[in-house]
């Protein structure tokens, strides 16, 4: 699940403390930190488990890289729109990566790195061309087609959020129309949805059936492990403490459903493209 964008924390003045340092994002939660090295592994094809050539070996290099960066250097502030920081980003990481291939064939992903090189380039002049007011080709919206999917980011994320609310429950041995059931409830009065007829629901519990069935499809994405999000209700139902494992589960969907939500409306808030 994804924090809330520039949702700051206020940091105490000390020594060489600057204005940019005095406010900064939260560290990643222990169930981002774990999809993070998740989406690496597979990205990068690394073991999470090795520590000589695996994720977390890659992730200090990473790190020491940006160690290397003077403290002013990213030139970001808390207050750049999403446009600016974008255009910043690219930057930073076109700079990054050309710097890698300095020296002459460097390296054994050369000619792929390159590649990657030019098309951050190609991303940067077509951010400055639309500034300019060109409708320039490479990041103008394709034209729907029939088979393309129907269903925004922020949709997926939330039928991701039930299905694994639903499979949960059913582990605890709540039958799949009851468990489907109790997620259409929690989606509905979270009103993370659309209502989708006069009676102001936008779920039935058919509805997360058919998620239920595409998340384990591979067809909706991972929004974390189950042990991570539901290590409370878990560690419930160890005790033996059924009921309240379940009401957990419900609870935890909730707060999923709110941070989902709630990073949604402050990325609308902010300046769009």
């Amino acid at each position: 699940m994804t924090p809330a964008p520039h949702k700051l924390l206020e940091v105490t003045d000390g020594p060489d403390v600057s204005e940019l340092d005095r406010t900064v994002l939260p560290d990643f939660s222990e169930q981002e930190a774990v999809m993070i090295r998740f989406n690496a592994s597979s990205l990068f094809r690394l073991s999470m488990w090795r520590r000589r050539g695996g994720v977390d070996h890659l992730a200090e290099l990473v790190r020491a890289v940006f160690e290397a960066v003077p403290r002013r250097g990213l030139g970001v502030e808390p207050s750049d729109s999403e446009r600016d920081l974008l255009r910043r980003g690219l930057k930073i990481f076109s700079t990054l990566l050309a710097l890698a291939l300095t020296r002459p064939g460097a390296g054994k992903h050369h000619s792929a790195l390159k590649l990657l090189l030019y098309s951050l380039y190609e991303g940067i002049a077509a951010m400055d061309e639309r500034d300019r007011g060109f409708d320039e080709p490479l990041l103008r919206a394709r034209p729907r087609t029939a088979d393309m999917p129907r269903e925004t980011d922020y949709e997926r994320q939330i039928k991701s959020l039930a299905s694994m609310a639903s499979a949960e429950l059913i582990r605890y041995g709540l039958p799949k129309q009851n468990a489907a059931r109790e997620v259409a409830k929690v989606v509905n009065r979270s009103s993370a949805l659309r209502p989708k007829s006069h009676k102001e629901t936008s779920v039935v519990s058919k509805s997360i059936l058919n998620w239920t069935v595409r998340y384990s499809a591979g067809d909706l994405p991972i929004m974390g492990f189950h042990h991570v999000v539901f290590a409370e209700a878990i560690k419930l139902r160890r005790e033996g403490k059924s009921d309240a494992a379940r009401q957990k589960v419900l609870s935890i969907l909730r707060e999923g459903l709110d941070e989902v939500t709630s990073s949604r409306g402050a990325m609308e808030s902010r300046p769009q493209f």
